[in-house]
């Protein structure tokens, strides 16, 4: 749909009036048939949410994974030194 140089000069007014001179200008350009393609509709913005939600998800099962594996290490680490302390107080029992 393209609109004819009157809708143009009416929607730049509306726009003035709402936003200011400054900013309608910028608005106004970027309402050029060029630079309109690059505008995200609101389609594109619930599919990015889409994959956002998914690529949070993934994040967040990665971070599991993580905080287990560190735990068991520490766990398995905890043992050892314990182990190491009570075989070292026993050794020295025998000095």
């Amino acid at each position: 749909m393209t609109l004819e140089t009157k809708e143009w000069q009416e929607l730049y007014e509306g726009a003035r009036e709402v936003f200011g001179p400054a900013r309608a200008a910028i608005f106004m350009k970027a309402m050029e048939p060029g630079l309109r393609d690059d505008l995200a509709t609101k389609a594109d913005l619930t599919e990015l949410g889409a994959e956002l939600r998914v690529e949070i998800a993934n994040v967040r099962a990665e971070m599991s994974e993580l905080k287990a594996t560190i735990e068991s290490k520490l766990r398995a680490q905890t043992w050892t030194m314990v182990t190491v302390l009570i075989a070292a107080v026993g050794a020295t029992r025998f000095l």
